[in-house]
């Protein structure tokens, strides 16, 4: 018997997978991706697991509605099948946009093994914005 919840849930699964991911994302700098501080290889491994799991589970839902009688899809399960693909496609572009985001990233990072960005600024000193802000010396432009 097709179980429609259990698929349902399966969607928001990897939804919240593919969100997580994309916070993850949101929250890399280009400071890290430059110094190779973010293992992209990694968050474009699990993006493709995910995209993975999305094609079995949209395989084994059509098996499931090719199976039924023509009828009973038509009378009692077209709807099912319409919100399961609407879940599939808001996560599959979903993975697609992050997926485009990380590639983007690995090809900052590939230049910057090249040392291609790292040698143009060669003659700025690197500095730690953190340990350098001197936050009493900014109260003068807040008055």
């Amino acid at each position: 018997m097709f179980n429609l919840d259990q698929y349902i849930n399966l969607y928001k699964k990897i939804n919240s997978q593919a969100n997580a991911i994309w916070n993850k994302v949101n929250f890399i700098t280009i400071a890290e991706v430059i110094n190779s501080e973010v293992d992209l290889d990694q968050i474009d491994k699990h993006i493709w697991a995910l995209k993975d799991s999305l094609t079995k589970l949209g395989r084994e839902i059509r098996k499931q509605f090719d199976q039924m009688e023509e009828d009973d899809y038509y009378e009692n399960w077209e709807d099912a099948d319409t919100t399961l693909s609407d879940l599939d496609n808001a996560v599959d572009n979903k993975l697609s946009a992050v997926d485009d985001i990380v590639s983007k990233l690995k090809d900052i990072s590939y230049k910057s093994e090249e040392d291609e960005y790292l040698n143009m600024f060669k003659d700025i000193d690197q500095i730690n914005i953190t340990e350098s802000l001197d936050y009493t010396k900014l109260k003068r432009f807040h008055k």
